[in-house]
């Protein structure tokens, strides 16, 4: 399935939950800070210094083609908002992600 049919369809999904959340008017707030700190947490994850893979361009055994492909795997070259949708998706299935360590 390509990504962007991917975010197409979360982003749908997302609308139809939101406007039956905010059909209800005690729940406007509650659903404002749920987006708000799922944002936010995101974007300190996002902001840490570094990543997995820069500490791989250390090692001199790993090459330099090895790292782009693992960028390209995990998605790391792709935009902060695409990352976003399919971060949100992952934690609402309860994927909280890979272990390097």
């Amino acid at each position: 399935m390509p990504a962007g049919l991917l975010v197409k369809c979360f982003l749908k999904q997302i609308l139809l939950v939101d406007r039956y959340l905010n059909s209800r008017p005690p729940w406007r707030f509650e659903t404002c800070m749920l987006v708000g700190v799922s944002i936010l947490s995101f974007l300190l994850l996002e902001l840490a210094p570094g990543d997995y893979l820069d500490e791989m361009r250390l090692n001199p055994r790993i090459s330099p083609e090895t790292v782009v492909a693992l960028r390209a795997r995990y998605g790391l070259e792709r935009g902060i908002s695409v990352r976003y949708v399919r971060w949100l998706a992952s934690v609402a299935r309860g994927e909280w992600g890979y272990s390097f360590a």
